[in-house]
């Protein structure tokens, strides 16, 4: 059984580069596993949006993955109010803004939950399809 892996934060992009020399499958090795804190959603916890931006040019696959508690790196700026790094990581990927969490949570969702009207404007226009993505909680009340 595969250990899970412990969350690596890196203070800035030569960090990121050292730990890649260190370890060359030191990105794919976190990429196995299903459900983990990247250093990518640590960067987007702290706001580091130069290396946020930098791990997604060389992994965009971390943008979509969810951390064991379903939180995608969007999901987790939007909580911390990292609002730099939030409209980086939906120029480097609208769809992000149609990415579901945890109870099929968008950060569409999420903005609007915790009335941070901000960024509605910004995900509604990349992305005007997330009106229509429907939360868990509103599925079963719709049943």
């Amino acid at each position: 059984m595969e250990e899970p892996a412990e969350v690596v934060e890196l203070e800035d992009i030569n960090a990121l580069y050292a730990q890649i020399r260190k370890d060359p499958k030191f990105l794919e090795n976190i990429e196995r596993i299903p459900f983990v804190d990247t250093p990518l959603h640590a960067a987007a916890r702290t706001g580091n949006t130069e290396l946020v931006i930098e791990i997604t040019k060389i992994k965009p696959s971390f943008a979509r993955k969810l951390i064991p508690y379903g939180f995608s790196p969007t999901h987790i700026a939007l909580q911390k109010g990292q609002t730099q790094t939030v409209p980086e990581l939906i120029d480097i990927d609208p769809e992000l803004v149609c990415a579901k969490g945890r109870k099929g949570i968008t950060p569409l969702h999420y903005a609007s939950e915790k009335g941070d009207i901000s960024h509605l404007p910004r995900f509604l226009s990349v992305c005007p399809t997330s009106l229509e993505d429907v939360t868990t909680k509103a599925r079963l009340l719709c049943i």
